[in-house]
């Protein structure tokens, strides 16, 4: 598990930006510490990294939490099939 301050560190966002996203429901932590502390893993770094590459595409927060869950799991295999034709 990978703690708020060192995703923050890793990826550029800010704490702040990431309690917002989860706040949102965009991006919710794995986890948290019996202190509060949002404690994430490699899979919500990767979609948060999704999230960050739809926001330079200017996508909006609805429609990046549309496009993200979409790109996980089932949606991920579907994206890459459109993708490739």
């Amino acid at each position: 598990m990978i703690h708020i301050n060192k995703v923050g560190e890793l990826t550029g966002v800010t704490v702040r930006t990431l309690r917002y996203y989860d706040k949102i429901g965009l991006l919710k932590p794995a986890s948290k510490t019996e202190g509060g502390h949002r404690l994430y893993t490699n899979e919500e770094i990767k979609k948060l990294q999704q999230v960050q590459f739809l926001k330079k595409l200017d996508f909006r927060y609805k429609k990046l939490k549309i496009c993200s869950t979409l790109m996980s799991g089932i949606g991920r295999i579907v994206y890459r099939v459109n993708y490739l034709t």
